[in-house]
């Protein structure tokens, strides 16, 4: 298990078995950058930023491969880049875009 850097891997601490889980890591093929893990309202899923290819992914906590949310690219093509910065009380994505002009916050649903 490869817990020892979160930028490419997500991992969480069990208190109750007192061990490391890996929920997913980079592999050969598909490199991953792991930045901003949120949790969802009901503990099931981590969300975060995929800086390597601009998009928020989904990380089921029960396993499986991270499935992508929102491809940052697409949410404003005026901005110099986008990111996931939380989650919403409801699940909802908190997304923020840089501009030349000016920043944003955008709840994403």
């Amino acid at each position: 298990m490869r817990c020892h850097a979160i930028t490419t891997s997500s991992c969480f601490f069990d208190f109750v078995t007192q061990t490391w889980n890996e929920l997913a890591a980079s592999s050969g093929d598909e490199e991953m950058a792991f930045d901003t893990p949120r949790w969802s309202p009901d503990s099931k899923s981590l969300y975060v930023n995929n800086i390597s290819a601009g998009t928020i992914v989904r990380i089921e906590r029960s396993g499986g491969k991270p499935k992508e949310i929102l491809n940052l690219k697409a949410v404003d093509p005026n901005a110099s880049r986008c990111r996931l910065h939380n989650l919403t009380w409801d699940g909802g994505l908190l997304v923020g875009c840089w501009f030349e002009r000016g920043d944003i916050l955008l709840p994403w649903t």
